[in-house]
């Protein structure tokens, strides 16, 4: 990101699919998608495919002490 108040917000509501949260949260998508089922983390559907925002994977790992995201 180069600081911009649009790229900060874009970034924040990026959104990414399972594997990748999974990448990013270090957890396989099978936990990723066992978090989803049981509220833990905000996901929605786009046909077939979850999508999570990035703005929900930080929540999530604040909530849950997992420290910073780097992507």
């Amino acid at each position: 990101m180069n600081g911009t108040p649009q790229n900060e917000i874009a970034e924040e509501y990026r959104c990414v699919g399972l594997s990748e949260a999974g990448r990013i949260l270090g957890v396989c998508v099978r936990t990723v998608t066992r978090e989803i089922q049981r509220g833990r983390l905000r996901a929605f559907r786009v046909g077939r495919k979850w999508k999570i925002q990035m703005c929900e994977l930080r929540r999530y790992m604040q909530g849950t002490g997992m420290g910073a995201i780097h992507v």
